[in-house]
């Protein structure tokens, strides 16, 4: 082994020797020259080489002595004195030095300059300056009577008087006892050093060994436990031992039983000691006697006692003793400081509590008097050097972090928000993650509880919860704030490291702990890709936590089931790799492990814990067959699975006996749901066995056989004839029995012979024809109605809606079964109406009332609702098409056709992911249903209408719709393989279809809000006018590229059968109003009929004569027509309950973004749109009322700055009067009154512009604006007739409701009306006067108007204007 380059290091005691500098080179005697120092030779060697030189001359010329105390202390202490002696010389010398320069420095001053010196001094030292160098120079004269080397001759003459200790403990002793004359300050110089040299000494014990002082303090340890006193004036730590030290110094003279007084004054304990003989002189570095009797005065252990006996010169206030004085003390009445103190339990402390804890606590790691750890003071130490430093710190930051999930989390009192304590938590324990020992025990909790947290209990490994992934707010990708601190796949790596099987030294509490962070992480999609992508992670859970484990732990079967779910490629790997088959043995071997007799009332922990392997395994297997990959297993394992029915079965007649134990019952409640969930995928998979993969995997043959439905009707009759059951157990299973046998019955309608007409109706007859027991299925289909009736009422809660999405899967599971039954006939005449069918007479009705409420209801208005609304769309699905249903056998009342396409056009927009083949059955229906004779009956739509449906009608929008509900269809056929196929998501319940398309089965975070309108599903609001962004983007359309060769519409064709479509929309029943479109959305809808006209040729790319506009067609501008007018103010108070109420209805700008994209914005639109109108319109009267909207003052002012200012000439075509506006009132345009300059300057010259001639609605806009900056009257009344809704969108938008300026100075303006305009608009301008009751009236009712305001006027006028002004005036203001 080689030798080290750096050697041991040792402490060594300071040398006391007298440093001197020499000359690195000494002349040769004979030369005169320094001495050849060889390069060869580095300066260290040769100093070394120096040093050992000398070393060897000095031994050599002394005389070996033995080794004695005294010899050794006398040397080292007469070292010391001579440094002390030579230092004092140089310092004196120095003052004497610089004395005499002052003193040559103030003479040469003239008698001005001392006083400005005197001044300057004072200024910067203070009024008491003059004073404090006076006490400084007395001190010092005091001080320098007796040099210090006199005194220690003397000092040292009178201690060799001294007699020499006897004994080992009279040497302890007087090393450390000075006499008790000695000041409280004395110079370190031992009396034993002075005791004769020819009396040797034995060598004292190491313990005793003196060394040269530091601090001025020395220890002792006394060998007699006599000595010993233990101190109780504070309890003592129950986990370290008492300290040990000397008795107090009246311990021995108390007689009245009580513990003396801690002192902590070493010479008063030693004072009266007799072996200690006191020299008189007093040491020349104490203070003087003054000072000494008013330290003596002073309370021992105060800041004024530590700075009159340590800092004698040191002023009261000097700021460098402020740390001697301490923060002061806190009451409770007291705030809170910024940075909030913990215990080690994890609780703040309150100000009081940490100010009044002891100290032997461990809460009092700092210098200060509060007790505690900051939050910044518990991260520096959980990065410690120290491992059971960095332990404990990283245990106190769990505590703290699962407290504030615990309970409601007060960030006043943290003064931290969560998150951000969550964030520097986690960031501490990730960073020891790869920890071994308990510093890793520590950082696991650490980041458990940081991503887990609260929810552990509830969520990891919780029934459907944990396999519903729960996105952040807006798609947020990093919900824990995990990359902001470490990449996630270093991240993933470093749980990899701890859960290797080979490297595993962690407890298995903290094993299950990273089982359950992966577990939570892999219900984000991003996060579960990157577990499986993760070398060693899976394998490495599945070997810990299920092959070689004594009792498997299930989570490890969510896991995979988490990461299965996100994509159907991550299902094929689960497969491929071999992880499914590890989990078949939990089927093979439940019968034997919980027994045909089902699980005893004991429940013994080894039956729940094979029946929750069971419960996930089968939900893993569900989960793959939704994909139609893994569904041989139904026949490898058909005697296991006909086991598993037979613990079903048994399992019913066990529920009413573990009422009382609610962990058994869920249990059991979640396997049963898993099972018929598993049956009904299997028998989807089995319907058309091409759509699984591989093809063919599971035939109807195969399963036909295996009695499944037998079970499953068994189970039904088990749930009739036993009513003691709890309403949640009922609830799952009656939705899983009516949901195997409805897809039992349509897989013997497509597998069998004549439509498996013999099988169904062995199936429903058992469905409908069973009298007995009706009732209580019955009973539990009105319970599930009415609550959920209850529970929409009011405002819609996560856990309101949580609650909803249950109780719609229970009402679903009865309707399709009921839709299923209706569709076929019974017998050979014809399909009973489902009204007839048993358990739904009664309940049909209230079915219907409450799939209204949800229609109502915005399911998507939050992101994180779209999960939930699954069951309830498809509920509003299946109860439309039992609306198509009664189409066919319509009751005695009511037009069915009617509130089904009312239905319809409500549902649409609401549909989300997954329900794409459910809006294309939709749409196709509402299309066929729409028929030229339904629109004569209800609308009348005008002329021509006949050319609509001679073109094909409205059919002819199918593949415009199909594209904007499933874009990926058109781009699958235009063969781009360069272009990113969307995901598409699968059914809520399994479909042969969705089995082969779905390519994952959760709600990708983007579809959590409405990007844009090529996004598929949910559609926007004003999906009637889709096809209109086919017809401005023709050029990259997937709907032109892939239209058939035969294709002969034209563009007008496709722009009537739009209108006539969102005429249809419009125009239908109340019950969907809250999803019909709204104002801004028509408006947005016109606008874009008119830009179709942008950009165009010669000739038309679509086969439109460009000799006509589209606009100009004559049905069009009715139908344009017809969609504006429910929306115009004239309409405000007679059809108020179809407008948008203004709280809810959003800009133009807001409607146009998912079009325009966010690069293009809505005023580039608008700019373009007015530039049309300029060059094409010719005073189009529709095209012109469309320009109107964004001129409201809620907008921003470069919409009135542009047709105000920049096309001023066009507004001699708006001729539009006030009730023709699109709008809420006239006060969108009036209020508040316009303060731009630049526009009032508009205003005015469109009034005196005598080519403009301004009229209708606009003049009034501008004869109110010039008027309100003008007359002070109308200042005062600036919020006048705001009822009508400007009010609260000038609010909202932040103007000033009325000008702030008393004086109104619109002097200049009137001047500027007078000379510039005519006298038609001076006199409306004058005279205009507004008030509530005109508002919704026209510019001549406000400018007819009288009262005391004239004179008003007048008088001002009059204060400032010229004479001729006023009579001008003046004239005005009498007219009547």
């Amino acid at each position: 082994m080689s030798t080290p380059l750096i050697g041991s290091v040792v402490e060594r005691n300071p040398s006391n020797a007298k440093f001197s500098f020499k000359s690195q080179s000494t002349p040769d005697p004979s030369t005169g020259f320094p001495p050849v120092q060889h390069r060869s030779k580095s300066a260290f060697a040769r100093a070394r080489e120096a040093a050992r030189k000398e070393t060897a001359t000095s031994r050599h010329q002394q005389v070996p002595q033995p080794d004695s105390i005294s010899r050794n202390i006398a040397t080292e202490s007469h070292s010391d004195g001579n440094a002390e002696v030579q230092n004092v010389d140089n310092d004196q010398s120095w003052r004497k030095q610089m004395s005499d320069e002052n003193a040559r420095r103030v003479e040469n001053m003239s008698q001005a300059e001392r006083e400005e010196e005197r001044a300057e001094l004072l200024e910067r030292l203070g009024p008491g300056a003059m004073e404090l160098l006076k006490k400084i120079k007395e001190r010092r004269e005091a001080s320098g009577a007796k040099p210090l080397l006199e005194a220690t001759q003397e000092s040292s003459d009178n201690n060799a008087q001294t007699a020499a200790p006897e004994t080992v403990q009279d040497v302890a002793l007087t090393l450390h006892a000075p006499s008790p004359e000695a000041p409280r300050r004395p110079l370190y110089i031992d009396t034993v050093q002075q005791s004769s040299p020819s009396r040797p000494n034995s060598p004292r014990p190491s313990s005793f060994r003196s060394a040269t002082p530091k601090t001025g303090r020395k220890l002792r340890f006394s060998s007699s436990p006599a000595e010993v006193h233990v101190y109780e004036s504070q309890p003592s730590s129950p986990k370290r031992p008492v300290a040990l030290l000397p008795p107090p110094p009246a311990l021995h003279d108390t007689t009245d039983g009580s513990t003396p007084t801690i002192s902590y004054d070493a010479s008063a304990f030693l004072k009266n000691s007799p072996s200690v003989q006191q020299p008189e002189e007093t040491d020349l570095n104490s203070p003087d006697t003054q000072d000494q009797d008013s330290v003596e005065d002073e309370e021992e252990g105060s800041p004024e006692y530590i700075r009159k006996r340590y800092f004698p010169d040191a002023s009261p206030d000097n700021p460098s003793l402020e740390w001697m004085k301490g923060k002061a003390k806190s009451h409770a009445s007291e705030s809170l400081s910024a940075s909030a103190r913990y215990n080690l339990t994890g609780d703040v402390l309150p100000p009081n509590l940490s100010a009044t804890l002891p100290t032997h606590l461990g809460l009092h790691h700092h210098a200060g008097d509060q007790a505690g750890y900051t939050l910044d003071e518990l991260l520096t130490l959980a990065r410690s050097t120290v491992p059971a430093q960095r332990a404990s710190m990283l245990g106190v930051l769990g505590k703290i972090l699962s407290r504030a999930y615990s309970s409601e989390y007060d960030e006043s009192l943290h003064g931290i928000s969560i998150s951000e304590l969550r964030s520097r938590i986690l960031a501490v324990g990730v960073e020891a993650l790869t920890e071994r020992g308990s510093v890793g025990v520590q950082a696991v909790h650490v980041v458990w509880t940081a991503v887990v947290g609260k929810n552990h209990a509830e969520e990891v490994g919780s029934s459907e919860e944990t396999l519903r992934p729960l996105y952040a707010p807006e798609g947020e990708s990093d919900p824990f704030g995990l990359e902001s601190i470490i990449p996630l796949p270093h991240f993933l790596r470093a749980l990899t490291t701890q859960l290797h099987p080979s490297a595993q030294t962690l407890p298995q509490l903290s094993l299950v702990q990273i089982l359950q962070i992966v577990v939570h992480l892999a219900r984000f999609a991003s996060a579960a890709n990157e577990i499986l992508k993760t070398p060693d992670l899976l394998p490495s859970v599945l070997q810990t936590f299920i092959v070689s484990a004594s009792a498997p732990s299930p989570l490890a079967i969510t896991l995979v089931s988490l990461i299965a779910r996100v994509s159907r490629a991550n299902a094929k790997s689960v497969i491929d790799t071999g992880m499914v088959d590890t989990f078949l043995r939990f089927v093979l071997v439940a019968g034997s492990h919980v027994g045909h007799d089902g699980i005893s009332f004991a429940a013994t922990a080894e039956e729940v814990g094979s029946l929750a392997l069971l419960v996930e395994t089968l939900g893993l297997y569900n989960i793959l067959g939704r994909y139609g990959m893994y569904s041989h297993i139904a026949t490898t394992t058909s005697q296991s699975l006909r086991d598993i029915s037979h613990i079903a079965s048994h399992l019913l007649e066990s529920v009413p006996g573990f009422k009382t134990r609610q962990n058994v019952l869920q249990l059991m409640t979640r396997f049963v749901v898993s099972w018929l969930e598993l049956l009904e995928t299997w028998i989807v998979c089995a319907i058309d066995p091409h759509q699984t993969t591989p093809p063919h995997d599971l035939l109807w043959s195969q399963i036909s056989g295996l009695g499944w439905v037998d079970d499953v009707l068994r189970l039904r009759r088990q749930l009739l004839e036993s009513g003691d059951m709890t309403d949640d157990f009922q609830l799952e299973a009656w939705s899983g029995v009516r949901n195997v046998l409805t897809a039992w019955l349509e897989g013997w309608r497509v597998n069998g012979v004549k439509g498996g007409e013999k099988e169904r109706l062995s199936g429903m007859k058992e469905v409908m024809d069973n009298p007995a027991g009706l009732g209580e299925e019955e009973a539990v289909l009105l319970s599930a109605t009415d609550r959920m009736a209850t529970l929409l009422e009011g405002n819609i809660t996560r856990n309101k809606l949580r609650e909803i999405s249950r109780l719609s899967a229970h009402i679903n599971s009865a309707l399709a079964l009921v839709y299923q039954c209706a569709g076929h006939p019974r017998s050979h005449d014809q399909p009973p109406p489902p009204s007839t069918l048993p358990f739904f007479e009664s309940s049909h009705s209230r079915i219907r009332g409450v799939c209204k409420q949800l229609l109502e209801y915005t399911l998507l208005e939050t992101p994180h609702d779209i999960d939930f609304a699954r069951p309830l769309t498809t509920l509003l699905v299946v109860d439309t098409k039992l609306q198509a249903q009664l189409i066919q056998n319509p009751p005695n009342t009511g037009d069915p056709t009617m509130d089904y396409l009312t239905q319809t056009a409500a549902l649409l927009p609401i549909l989300g992911p997954g329900d794409e083949q459910f809006a294309l059955d939709l749409v196709l229906s509402f299309l066929t249903l729409a028929s030229k004779e339904f629109f004569e009956l209800k609308w009348q739509v005008g002329p021509r209408l006949d050319e609509v449906w001679a073109t094909g009608g409205l059919a002819l929008l199918a593949p415009f719709l199909e594209n904007a509900i499933r874009p990926s269809s058109h781009r699958r056929r235009s063969g781009d393989d360069d272009e990113v196929q969307p995901d598409v998501v699968g059914t809520w319940r399994p479909t042969p279809r969705s089995i082969s398309e779905a390519t994952t089965l959760i709600v990708p975070p983007k579809a959590q809000g409405r990007p844009s309108p090529q996004s598929g599903l949910p559609l926007m609001r004003d999906w009637p006018f889709v096809p209109l962004n086919d017809l401005l983007r023709s050029g990259n359309s997937a709907v032109f590229r892939n239209l058939p060769d035969d294709w002969d519409k034209s563009e007008t064709d496709i722009v009537r059968a739009t209108l006539l479509l969102a005429r249809m929309v419009q125009g239908l029943s109340e019950a969907g109003r809250a999803q019909l479109m709204r104002r801004e959305e028509v408006v947005f809808g016109c606008m874009k009929v008119f830009m179709l006209e942008q950009g165009q040729g010669s000739a038309s790319s679509i086969g439109n004569d460009s000799s006509t506009e589209v606009f100009r067609d004559l049905v069009i501008s009715a139908l344009m027509e017809q969609l504006i007018e429910p929306f115009k103010v004239r309409r405000g108070v007679s059809d108020s309950s179809s407008r948008s109420s203004p709280a809810r209805s959003p800009t133009l700008e807001q409607v146009g973004l998912p079009f325009l994209g966010s690069t293009t914005p809505f005023y580039q639109f608008y700019t373009d749109f007015v530039g049309l109108y300029d060059s094409i319109s010719f005073g189009h009267p529709t095209f012109g009322s469309l320009l109107i909207p964004p001129l409201a003052m809620h907008y921003a002012i470069d919409y009135r700055r542009l047709l105000w200012g920049d096309y001023s000439h066009l507004l001699r075509s708006l001729t539009i009067e006030a009730p023709d506006v699109i709008g809420d009132s006239p006060g969108d345009w009036l209020f508040p009154a316009e303060s731009n300059g630049e526009m009032i300057g508009f205003y005015v010259k469109a009034l005196g512009n005598p080519r403009v001639r301004l009229r209708g609605f606009l003049r009034w806009v501008a004869v109110h604006h010039v008027a309100c900056n003008i007359w002070s009257d109308l200042q005062l009344l600036g919020d006048v007739g705001m009822e009508a809704g400007g009010r609260d969108r000038a609010k909202g938008q932040g103007y000033p409701m009325v000008k702030e300026n008393p004086k109104a100075p619109g002097q200049t303006l009137l001047l500027a009306v007078l000379g510039n305009t005519p006298l038609e608009a001076v006199r409306e301008v004058v005279l205009y006067r507004y008030s509530s009751v005109q508002l919704e009236s026209s510019l001549d009712e406000c400018v007819n108007q009288t009262g005391e305001w004239r004179k008003q006027r007048m008088d001002w006028v009059q204060s400032w204007a010229p004479p001729n002004l006023c009579d001008r005036l003046r004239g005005l203001f009498d007219q009547m």
